[in-house]
C-alpha cells in the first residue's frame, strides 16, 4: 500500500496514531467538523470519547478493540480504521509536515469563513471581529515537532544558518554598515539591516527619518534586491519621486524636464556593475492608522504570488500610524501596547519571510533642543525599542543641517557597538543621503565647536542678573499680562449672566394670548 491509497483526511489519522509528536500537535483539531467521511467521523468521535473518559487518546489497537465491543459502529467504520493503520512504506518527513499542515489550513479556515459569513448575515461586527485573529493563526498553522539545536550534532547547520542570517541587506551609509557587522572588511562591506530582524530609525518632524528610508530601499534595489517601499502618509507617486531623485542623483524639477523613456532608461541603467539589473522595488500607499502587519503581510505575499519573486527588504512609513492586527488590542490599551503589538507583529513578517524591516518613529517634544538623544525619546512607547534590534536616531542640529550635514546616534544594536555616533552628507533638493569625506570633518568639528560656545553664551546670558531697567520693564509686562487676565475674565463673567438671565414670565401669558 502506498500513500496514495489513502485520502487527505484518512493520512491524517493514520499519522495521529503513530507518530506521538504530531498527535501532541494536532489533537485540539481532531474533530468531526473537520472531516467528511462518515466512517471518519465514527472514528474521530470514539477517539475524543475514549479521551474523556481516559484523560489520553486511544492507540490504533486500542481503538480497534473499542470498535469490536461497540455494536452501535458501523463495520465501515472498522474497516476504514484497519485501513488507515496497515503498514506502508517510509514517508519523507516532509511530505507528512506538508500534507497535515496544508489539511487543517484549509479546514480549520474553511469552517471559520462559514461561521463569519453567518455572522456578516446576522450583522454580528463584534463576532466578526473575533473570528478574523483565529482565521490568521489557521493560516499560519506549522507542524513544528523542531526540538531544537544540539550544540554538537547540529554544529553543521547551525553555521549555515548563520551565514544565511548574515547575508543582510546592505546600506548606503558606509558607517552603519561597520557599526552593524562584528567582522568589517576594509571597505565596510559587511553589515547593513539583517534578515529576520526589524530595524528602526527615530527622529523629529522633518528632520530625515524618510530620506533614510527612502534612500535604503533605493541603494538595495540598485545593489539587486526585491524591495517593498509601505508609505502611510505620502502618496506612492510621490516616494516614487524621491527614490527616482535618490536613485539617478538629480533634483524633482529635473524629473519633471526628462521624457518618460529618458527616466526609464537611467534607472534600468543605474544598478551595481557585478550584477546584470537592479532588482525590484514596488511603492504602495496604505491608508493611516486603519492599516496592520496583516494587511502589509497580505500585500507582500499577493505580490510574491503575481510576480513570482521573494522580496528581501520591507521599508514602512511608518510604525506609528500603524494599527495593531485586529483582536490583538482592546479599547483599553494605551498608545504602548498598540505600538508595542505593532512592532512584535512586523517583526513577526521578517521571520515568517525571511527579509529584513526598517521602519521610523517620531520622537518626544524634548528630543527636539537634545543634543544627546537616546531611545527614551522615542515617542509613543518605550515597548519600540525594546523590541527592535537595531535601532538609530537623527539628531536636530540646526546648524549642522544648514550646512548638508546630519548627525546621527546609534542607540541600539545587537550586531555591534552602540551608543556611537557618525555623521552623514545631506542633499535635500536631491534626497540623496552619502558618506562624508574625509575634508569634511574640520568643517563639521568646526560647526559643532561654534554651536556648543553659543549654547554656553546663551546659558550664561540668562543667569546674569537683571539691570534696573530690565526689572522695570519686566515688572510692567507682568502688570499689562495681569490687567489683561482680569478683563477677560470680567468679560467672560458678563456674558455668562447674561446667558444665565431668567425669562420674562409676561412672555409666557402674551404666547398663550398669541395662540
Amino acid at each position: 500500500m502506498v500513500v496514495e491509497d489513502l485520502s487527505d483526511e484518512e493520512y491524517v489519522l493514520r499519522c495521529f496514531f503513530e507518530d506521538e509528536n504530531i498527535r501532541l500537535r494536532i489533537a485540539d483539531k481532531i474533530q468531526e467538523d473537520y472531516f467528511e467521511d462518515k466512517s471518519d467521523k465514527q472514528i474521530v468521535h470514539l477517539v475524543n470519547a475514549f479521551r474523556r473518559k481516559y484523560d489520553r487518546y486511544p492507540t490504533a489497537q486500542e481503538l480497534v478493540t473499542g470498535l469490536n465491543q461497540n455494536p452501535g459502529y458501523s463495520e465501515e467504520a472498522k474497516e476504514q480504521l484497519l485501513k488507515i493503520t496497515k503498514p506502508i512504506g517510509a514517508i519523507s518527513a516532509d511530505v507528512k509536515k506538508n500534507l497535515i499542515e496544508d489539511y487543517f489550513k484549509f479546514k480549520v479556515s474553511q469552517r471559520l469563513m462559514e461561521e463569519y459569513a453567518l455572522h456578516m448575515h446576522g450583522k454580528d461586527p463584534s463576532a466578526m471581529r473575533g473570528i478574523m485573529p483565529q482565521l490568521q493563526d489557521a493560516v499560519n498553522f506549522r507542524l513544528t515537532t523542531n526540538l531544537g539545536l544540539h550544540y554538537i550534532r547540529d554544529a553543521k547547520y547551525a553555521k549555515s544558518k548563520l551565514g544565511d542570517m548574515e547575508k543582510s541587506i546592505p546600506s548606503r551609509i558606509g558607517a552603519i554598515r561597520q557599526f552593524t557587522s562584528e567582522t568589517p572588511d576594509a571597505q565596510n562591506t559587511c553589515g547593513g539591516y539583517f534578515r529576520k530582524c526589524l530595524s528602526l530609525v527615530g527622529g523629529t518632524s522633518g528632520g530625515g527619518k524618510s530620506m533614510f528610508m527612502v534612500n535604503e530601499a533605493a541603494f538595495a534595489a540598485t545593489m539587486g534586491y526585491n524591495v517593498v517601499y509601505v508609505s502611510l502618509e505620502l502618496d506612492a507617486a510621490k516616494i516614487w519621486e524621491r527614490v527616482t531623485s535618490a536613485i539617478l542623483d538629480v533634483s524633482r524639477y529635473d524629473i519633471a524636464k526628462m521624457s518618460d523613456e529618458e527616466v526609464i532608461v537611467k534607472l534600468q541603467n543605474e544598478h551595481d556593475p557585478s550584477i546584470p539589473t537592479p532588482g525590484n522595488l514596488f511603492i504602495n500607499w496604505m491608508p493611516t492608522r486603519k492599516t496592520t502587519p496583516d494587511d502589509i503581510e497580505g500585500y507582500i505575499n499577493e505580490l510574491e504570488m503575481t510576480e513570482g519573486i521573494k522580496i528581501d527588504f520591507l521599508v514602512v512609513d511608518y510604525i506609528g500610524i500603524i494599527s495593531p492586527n485586529a483582536g490583538t488590542y482592546t479599547q483599553f490599551d494605551g498608545s504602548f501596547q498598540k505600538i508595542l503589538y505593532a512592532a512584535e507583529q512586523l517583526r513577526n513578517i521578517a521571520v515568517n519571510h525571511d527579509m529584513a524591516i526598517l521602519t521610523g518613529t517620531q520622537m518626544q517634544r524634548a528630543g527636539y533642543r537634545m543634543k544627546d538623544i537616546g531611545m527614551d525619546q522615542t515617542a509613543g512607547s518605550m515597548g519600540l525599542g525594546d523590541t527592535v534590534d537595531f535601532y538609530y536616531i537623527i539628531i536636530r542640529d540646526v546648524a549642522l543641517k544648514k550646512a548638508g550635514f546630519l548627525s546621527v546616534t546609534i542607540s541600539k544594536n545587537r550586531f555591534g557597538s552602540s551608543d556611537v555616533q557618525f555623521n552623514v552628507r545631506v542633499d535635500w533638493p536631491h534626497m540623496r543621503i552619502s558618506d562624508t569625506k574625509p575634508e569634511d570633518m574640520e568643517l563639521i568639528q568646526s560647526i559643532i565647536t561654534e554651536s556648543m560656545v553659543q549654547e554656553q553664551l546663551d546659558a550664561m546670558e540668562q543667569r546674569r542678573p537683571m539691570t534696573r531697567q530690565q526689572q522695570q520693564t519686566q515688572n510692567v509686562q507682568q502688570v499689562q499680562q495681569q490687567y489683561q487676565q482680569q478683563t477677560q475674565q470680567a468679560a467672560f463673567e458678563q456674558h455668562r449672566q447674561k446667558k444665565e438671565k431668567p425669562i420674562d414670565p409676561s412672555f409666557g401669558n402674551a404666547a398663550q394670548q398669541l395662540f
